[in-house]
């Protein structure tokens, strides 16, 4: 699919500049730029819920299995 954007010369230069670098062709760039911003917002969005689901849940661990783990451990040789 063919697309058409703007974007600021400068920005545009430095990427011109930087897939030529690379050896990639602008369409390249431009394709592995934008699955690499989505694919990193997603994990955002996925942070985000969780944040928002366990925003009223406590996060401390129950006493009793972190004497029980702390016990565990103890026997181990390091």
């Amino acid at each position: 699919m063919k697309i058409t954007v703007s974007i600021h010369d400068s920005l545009w230069a430095a990427a011109e500049q930087f897939a030529q670098e690379k050896g990639l062709s602008r369409s390249e760039l431009y394709a592995q730029a934008l699955q690499f911003y989505l694919e990193a917002h997603r994990d955002q969005a996925i942070t985000d819920a969780l944040n928002r689901l366990y925003a009223d849940e406590s996060s401390a661990m129950n006493p009793a299995f972190v004497a029980m783990q702390l016990h565990a451990i103890s026997k181990d040789e390091w």
